[in-house]
């Protein structure tokens, strides 16, 4: 029964919430399946009928091909990200948010289809670009990008740092302490664009420059722990070296930056 085990006596939003929490973490494809049906039954219930748009879209996301042996149904995630990417999210409620959001996310970091990572990645950018100013969304969306910067997918890392700077850039009200890094003027300074370029050698420009910011004293506790630190230790327990060469300087320049970093937090 897709039902049991949740209590809808008291007709909160709080089995949603779990529900939604565990969309970030499921890996099975039939627990993914269960908690879609879960989220169809309560909102056929008559207790959840907002959530029946949600529900029809979760279950496009995470389709499967009638016709092929556990293949993705490319067509119907793709049309399902372009629906949420063409939506006005400040109209969505906070249940629904969180519900994409972390579909998105997981997605984003797990999921191996690149067409499905990079419509998971472009839903989130318009999602933050639709937020009007709901502070505890735009928390949330910090809080789950943050923890994907030591991933050992170095797409990952890099799809969630220009995301973040992305967010940065649309609410710097909320973020004042990370626009040091940020430079808007010049590209080749900006360090969040440096740090995933695919020339190694701006990566290594990119910690040199996050050292000295650090040695100035020039970033909060905040962006050190939830920014520099998983990104130098991303790089650490990721980056292959061979003898010698730009990567080699990457991890050296990172073990300067780290060391630094753990001077001042």
């Amino acid at each position: 029964n897709a039902l049991e085990g949740f209590n809808f006596a008291q007709n909160t939003s709080a089995e949603l919430v779990t529900l939604a929490d565990m969309l970030l973490h499921a890996d099975h494809k039939e627990i993914r399946f269960e908690l879609c049906n879960v989220l169809s039954a309560l909102s056929d219930s008559g207790s959840f009928e907002g959530m029946r748009t949600t529900a029809a879209v979760l279950a496009d996301l995470n389709a499967y091909s009638t016709t092929a042996v556990d293949e993705l149904d490319y067509e119907k995630r793709i049309n399902a990200y372009l629906k949420l990417q063409s939506m006005d999210w400040s109209l969505f409620d906070t249940v629904s948010r969180k519900i994409y959001l972390h579909q998105c996310m997981y997605d984003l970091s797990t999921v191996d289809d690149f067409s499905v990572k990079q419509a998971s990645s472009e839903t989130v950018k318009r999602s933050i670009s639709t937020l009007a100013n709901r502070e505890d969304t735009i928390e949330l969306i910090y809080s789950l990008l943050k923890y994907k910067l030591c991933h050992k997918d170095d797409s990952v890392r890099s799809e969630c740092v220009q995301l973040l700077s992305h967010l940065f850039s649309v609410f710097p009200q909320c973020f004042t302490d990370m626009l040091v890094l940020r430079d808007d003027k010049d590209p080749e300074q900006d360090f969040f664009k440096n740090v995933v370029h695919v020339q190694v050698h701006r990566r290594v420009r990119a910690i040199v420059k996050l050292r000295n910011i650090t040695t100035a004293d020039g970033l909060s506790a905040r962006a050190l722990v939830d920014l520099c630190l998983p990104l130098v230790f991303g790089f650490l327990c990721n980056v292959k070296v061979s003898s010698g060469g730009t990567a080699s300087n990457l991890v050296d320049e990172c073990v300067n930056a780290l060391r630094c970093i753990c001077t001042r937090v």
